[in-house]
């Protein structure tokens, strides 16, 4: 993928997709984790990219992630 824009706010980048999944995935991972009982609490500190919608990314948030994590 190469560099400009993705709708209107967000700017596209090289590897922008590989680290947005990653955040989204360790939200997933977290969530997962409590539901498991495997641990009482998580964080995810490069979570929380809530202004993606399901059909479109929004500012630097390309994949919602906290919307990922309770599904």
């Amino acid at each position: 993928m190469g560099s400009g824009r993705l709708g209107t706010r967000t700017i596209r980048s090289p590897g922008m997709h590989d680290s947005a999944a990653l955040i989204a995935g360790g939200s997933v991972a977290a969530a997962r984790a409590i539901a498991h009982g495997e641990v009482d609490r998580a964080v995810n500190f490069c979570g929380g990219l809530h202004h993606a919608m399901a059909n479109y990314a929004s500012g630097f948030c390309v994949y919602h992630d906290a919307a990922l994590a309770g599904s």
